[in-house]
């Protein structure tokens, strides 16, 4: 019993960092609602930083 519960926190353990592409990935959606606000977030970055270098969103 022990051994059960011991491996299915290990299947709810989330990364405390990953690298996200601002394009997605087919991972993040496994990782639902958190991997959506973080994908929401990468592509936010990126294109602040696309804007910041030419001064208009392509």
């Amino acid at each position: 019993m022990l051994k059960d519960q011991a491996n299915s926190n290990k299947l709810n353990e989330v990364p405390q960092s990953m690298e996200v592409p601002p394009q997605g990935s087919l991972g993040l959606l496994a990782y639902g609602y958190k991997g959506l606000l973080a994908w929401r977030l990468a592509r936010k970055n990126a294109l602040k930083k696309e804007e910041g270098e030419d001064g208009k969103v392509v």
